[in-house]
């Protein structure tokens, strides 16, 4: 019996490295589709069930013309019951977080330059808990679990563990601003530098 002849030819070592190409390609789109997927607030200490946080603390500087020296710092805490408290934790839970790829780079040294006339602001927010959290290690957690720092539109998320990336959110502008807003309404103006 003679074997079947096939009308296909054999793929050429050129064919070959370019479906080799194409099937990394698409794995690599796949994994980056998967690392920035959107991640709920619930979600960011994987495995623990986060109960509300029993304190909000802040600290912002906000300069309405970005002239630096012009910057007006904000501290404060607020507790539950406080109308800015219940904001904020609304801003920071009803929020989807997704990684940037820029994590997979090294992070070289931040430095920011103030485009003037244009509003600028940075802000920094510790949720702390004061309940016991159970942990992904199975360790028992309280304190800052979740921090969430603001540099000038490049957002940082910080998570109990040690775990840091920076971050992207659905209208991540209009977000930062919002969060700024509650801010500057109900924290204490610490100083005003000129």
């Amino acid at each position: 019996m003679e074997p079947a002849v096939s009308g296909k030819k054999p793929l050429s070592p050129a064919q070959k490295k370019w479906i080799i190409l194409a099937a990394v390609a698409a794995a690599l789109v796949l994994l980056a589709l998967w690392y920035t997927r959107p991640i709920p607030f619930q979600e960011l200490i994987p495995g623990a069930e986060l109960p509300p946080c029993q304190r909000i603390r802040v600290y912002a500087d906000y300069s309405p013309n970005g002239r630096p020296g012009e910057n007006e710092s904000y501290e404060a805490e607020f507790a539950p019951g406080d109308p800015a408290y219940d904001q904020l934790r609304a801003l920071f839970e009803e929020q989807n977080y997704s990684r940037s790829l820029w994590n997979l780079l090294p992070r070289p040294p931040v430095r920011y330059h103030y485009p003037n006339g244009t509003e600028q602001f940075q802000w920094w927010v510790i949720l702390d808990y004061d309940a016991d959290v159970t942990l992904p290690d199975g360790t028992i957690g309280g304190g800052s679990l979740l921090d969430f720092n603001n540099f000038y539109g490049t957002l940082d998320v910080d998570v109990a563990g040690g775990e840091r990336w920076q971050a992207n959110t659905r209208a991540m502008d209009q977000w930062l601003g919002e969060v700024m807003e509650v801010i500057r309404t109900h924290a204490t103006l610490a100083t005003l530098k000129e």
